[in-house]
């Protein structure tokens, strides 16, 4: 009786997550569901698992969460943004965040990897100056290429107010260097006293800090569906001096135009097909928009915004235990 009760709660449950599911527009499986939540209930007695074949490993949960389909696109940019090894340096690196749920998070808004950097130094501040070399020569050697180019690194800690393009940085805060930057080694900053500092590249080794590298890749598969993403390769694309293939971001362009032209209604579908296309003449240098590009692409950037709040909005007052919560809310104020 009781094996019975327990069968007919597990399938009311996959019944209740199909349900839901579809009502945000989402398609599952059944049988991926059963499978999910059976490796749920047992996920205390897991441990981590290799799959020989793919090459990949990691929780049993994750990697039910990942889908194997894109894993060839994830180490063509892993050859990019990945550190290298070298005498006294170790790196191991692993896909994150929503890149790595590919089963239940189809278009991914960016693609995140998690890096592990293992360094063998007499002292901790030998060991700080080797992280920096490290850092730094990535960022040398990828600055730019035909579908990427290097945007900002993280690496080191403000120890103290500064003044950066008009901007008060905080004590404590990350310290962000541009491509520019990096190449020459040095930041130009003012002190909180107004006094100019050429902050060189060695000042991060103090306190690196949470260090993080930040590439725009134009990679037709990677950025297919990520239209805000794909708006920033856009206005970089359009910069004078770009290193990214024109012709592949003009193609992303098309495909991203026909992908609004058939998910998008209304005012808005003709208002973001016309943005796209100014954009693409832009990036061709058959009509250059000049000073407007900026003020396009954040127009466009805000439209998007609303069109998936909009969306997501109108699901989830679908969902019955959704909509009490938001009126039991509204009831509280």
């Amino acid at each position: 009786m009781g094996e019975q009760t327990a069968r007919e709660g597990a399938r009311d449950e996959v019944a209740r997550i199909i349900k839901t599911a579809h009502t945000l527009g989402i398609e599952v499986d059944e049988v991926d569901v059963t499978q999910w939540l059976t490796s749920m209930a047992a996920s205390d007695a897991m441990k981590w698992e290799i799959d020989e074949e793919a090459g990949i490993y990691g929780h049993e949960i994750t990697l039910l969460d990942f889908d194997k389909a894109t894993l060839e696109r994830y180490r063509r940019i892993a050859d990019v943004v990945e550190l290298p090894d070298r005498p006294n340096v170790e790196t191991a690196i692993s896909i994150a965040g929503s890149a790595a749920q590919g089963v239940i998070q189809r278009y991914p808004g960016d693609c995140d990897y998690f890096e592990r950097v293992n360094i063998r130094a007499a002292t901790q501040e030998e060991a700080c100056q080797i992280l920096a070399d490290v850092i730094r020569q990535k960022a040398l050697d990828t600055l730019e290429g035909p579908d990427y180019a290097l945007i900002e690194v993280k690496f080191g800690t403000w120890k103290t107010d500064v003044i950066k393009d008009g901007e008060r940085l905080s004590t404590g805060s990350p310290i962000s260097w541009d491509a520019d930057e990096i190449r020459d080694g040095t930041m130009p900053v003012f002190r909180a006293s107004g006094e100019p500092w050429d902050v060189d590249w060695s000042y991060g080794c103090l306190d690196p800090g949470w260090c993080k590298m930040d590439w725009v890749i134009a990679e037709p598969a990677a950025l297919r569906y990520q239209v805000s993403a794909l708006l920033d390769t856009l206005d970089d694309a359009g910069r004078p001096g770009s290193p990214l293939d024109r012709k592949t971001v003009v193609e992303q362009t098309d495909r991203l135009i026909r992908d609004v032209i058939e998910t998008v209604e209304g005012p808005m579908e003709s208002e973001l097909v016309m943005a796209l296309l100014r954009l693409r003449d832009d990036v061709t240098g058959w009509m250059a928009l000049g000073d407007d590009r900026g003020a396009l692409i954040t127009d466009s950037q805000r439209k998007l915004k609303h069109l998936i709040n909009e969306f997501f909005q109108e699901k989830l007052v679908g969902i019955p235990q959704a909509q009490e919560f938001l009126e039991q809310l509204a009831g509280e104020r």
